[in-house]
């Protein structure tokens, strides 16, 4: 035994760090209303992480949206730039700087790799002006077990970062995320709050998400509610896909979608879709999304397609 954890400790030593990884995505769509048979570059995006050690890792990114013609950038900013540190012992990670804050499903892969060519509007619209869920804070959160496969993740954030911002200025919104496993599903609460006794300066949003798996099928969902600068919001949406077996490369997806950012303004959407992963590094969607067609949602009806790549390093 003492051999065993001698030879251990000297592999331990000997591994190489930094290791560096990373990856570059090109993002080319065709969307309604704006010329639907050319494809436009959308977007891209460089995400790098460099471990230090078995503890820590840094890691960067950069994003580049197109402009309303997507014929030049219209925005271009620092993505997610933090430092992690992991206690695998304990299970348990921090992170700080510049984040996407853990409220629903909130990462990029749950944003950008499901299919969908458009993101839901619950996390893209403004639910107060220049706040959206599809937006970065700084500051810091922390990740940890609480037993039975339920986790919890709460922060500490500067809701109004910058675009190139990856230190907090003022540390005023909380953070939580609660994920709790029941059966084949996984049920979420999430919120994002900053107190204040003026309703011009107060955050209080609040969302439930859940995730159900079963035999080839998938099915996902967000509730959000809440006032943040005095605006009200609520939206939902429900997502499901199927992977046929006959055809691994495929996904057939559906969504039912609605956000409300007032009494009178509110939009109803649902999309059907297909997503096909041709390579590793190459992937093809397509959406066609229904509804009304007057009202903030009517631009959003009509085809859609997206081709997605990778360089990967």
């Amino acid at each position: 035994m003492c051999l065993a954890l001698i030879q251990a400790d000297q592999a331990a030593a000997a591994r190489p760090y930094p290791q560096i990884t990373g990856v570059v995505e090109n993002y080319h769509w065709s969307v309604p209303n704006l010329t639907p048979s050319r494809l436009r570059n959308r977007a891209w995006w460089v995400w790098v992480d460099g471990r230090l050690s078995e503890q820590w890792k840094l890691t960067t990114g950069w994003l580049t949206m197109g402009g309303p013609a997507f014929d030049r950038p219209d925005r271009e900013m620092l993505d997610e730039t933090y430092a992690t540190y992991t206690d695998a012992s304990r299970g348990t990670e921090v992170r700080a700087g510049r984040v996407r804050k853990a409220f629903g499903f909130w990462d990029w892969s749950e944003n950008w790799y499901t299919g969908f060519v458009r993101g839901a509007q619950v996390r893209t619209r403004n639910y107060a002006p220049g706040l959206s869920l599809s937006r970065m804070d700084t500051g810091f959160d922390v990740l940890a077990p609480l037993g039975h496969g339920a986790t919890i993740q709460a922060g500490l954030l500067d809701a109004a970062s910058t675009n190139r911002q990856v230190g907090p200025k003022r540390l005023d919104h909380l953070s939580l995320h609660l994920a709790i496993p029941v059966g084949k599903a996984t049920l979420g609460y999430s919120g994002f709050h900053r107190p204040d006794r003026d309703p011009k300066d107060r955050t209080a949003m609040n969302g439930l998400d859940v995730r159900w798996s079963g035999p080839n099928t998938s099915v996902r969902g967000e509730y959000v509610w809440g006032e943040a600068r005095g605006s009200k919001t609520r939206g939902h949406y429900l997502d499901g896909f199927y992977f046929p077996a006959f055809a691994r490369q495929a996904t057939l997806l559906g969504r039912w979608e609605e956000f409300a950012a007032s009494k009178t303004v509110r939009a109803t959407l649902f999309t059907a879709g297909l997503r096909v992963a041709v390579h590793r590094d190459l992937v093809l969607e397509a959406n066609h999304t229904w509804g009304p067609s007057s009202g903030p949602a009517a631009p959003l009806r009509g085809w859609s397609f997206q081709i997605v790549s990778f360089v990967r390093f």
